[in-house]
């Protein structure tokens, strides 16, 4: 299995714009050069973290998601508009460990067509891991 993706963003509102927090040196984010990941200083002795607005998180990573088949998720995703949602990280940890360990940027993904395409030609290991569920 494929080590875990950390997320680790600010506390705070889950709003569109809300950065999420990914470590530099992760690969999922050095084999996705066309996303516009923005260099976070690191804190002292910490490691190096990128951040990603939520909203173009979404963009690039929500295509291979379905929402749970929970009648909880089901409702959730009624009450939620898409244009304001936001995603907690240990729901964007679990998406993403999700995509590296089925292959999502093994290689390099150089635009968000490719990574589009990647993603919906993915055979998630565990299926219900790309699930956007209530709680996320």
């Amino acid at each position: 299995m494929a080590a875990i993706v950390v997320v680790n963003s600010p506390a705070g509102t889950l709003t569109s714009d809300a950065p999420i927090l990914l470590q530099a040196a992760e690969p999922l984010v050095i084999n996705t050069p066309f996303a516009p990941w923005t260099l976070v200083p690191a804190a002292a002795g910490g490691q190096a973290l990128v951040s990603l607005s939520s909203y173009q998180a979404l963009r690039i990573f929500v295509g291979a998601c379905r929402v749970g088949p929970a009648s909880v998720d089901q409702a959730a995703a009624v009450a939620v508009s898409v244009w304001r949602v936001g995603i907690h990280d240990a729901a964007w940890s679990r998406i993403l460990t999700e995509y590296k360990t089925s292959g999502y940027a093994a290689a390099p993904i150089n635009t968000l067509r490719q990574s589009g395409t990647q993603l919906q030609s993915l055979a998630p290991a565990n299926p219900a891991s790309p699930h956007l569920m209530a709680a996320d």
